[in-house]
């Protein structure tokens, strides 16, 4: 005898839908906890004033002077420490020369091994810094293409010499004559 077929008998494909729902909570789980978020990369740290009465409250007399464009600020430091980078496409942003400028006098750092540069850098700085006026102040003046990282290293070497005020002038290579 034949057997009849049924419109609602066919078995048709059957996914376990609640197995894979599953899985896909657990590996969720899985890799919300072992996610483990990178450390703040560019913390600083910064002197601003504590309460809000450290503002300024008069108005000066005489009226801000603006920098032209063209022009260059003046920063006091009575030494600084200008770093050029590679532009070699291998290096690039690596530190290829340092040189401690006080007045006319310039001393190039070696910078090679690297752990040489902070070492050779820290004993000119702090062997320098007894003979300066303004013990407290120094300029940075770093290639526009250097990495920040290799920026921030030197400020560190800067500030282990006894410098508090780090300042920054424009990079060498924007500087014509430098």
């Amino acid at each position: 005898m034949a057997r009849r077929f049924k419109p609602n008998d066919d078995p048709g494909v059957q996914l376990p839908i609640t197995p894979m729902l599953d899985m896909a909570f657990q590996l969720l789980a899985f890799f919300i906890f072992v996610y483990h978020p990178s450390d703040l990369e560019g913390q600083m740290d910064l002197y601003l004033p504590d309460k809000p009465e450290a503002a300024a409250t008069e108005v000066p007399d005489k009226p801000v002077p603006s920098l032209a464009d063209d022009e260059i600020p003046k920063v006091e430091a009575d030494i600084s420490v200008m770093l050029h980078t590679f532009h070699d496409g291998k290096h690039d942003g690596d530190i290829s020369q340092c040189v401690v400028r006080e007045g006319p006098d310039e001393k190039e750092i070696p910078i090679e091994p690297p752990e040489a540069l902070a070492r050779e850098l820290l004993k000119e700085l702090t062997s320098r810094r007894e003979k300066l006026t303004n013990k407290e102040g120094i300029k940075l003046q770093a290639a526009g293409r250097l990495k920040w990282a290799r920026v921030v290293s030197i400020m560190d070497v800067c500030r282990k010499a006894g410098f508090k005020d780090v300042g920054f002038a424009p990079p060498p290579d924007l500087v014509p004559g430098t």
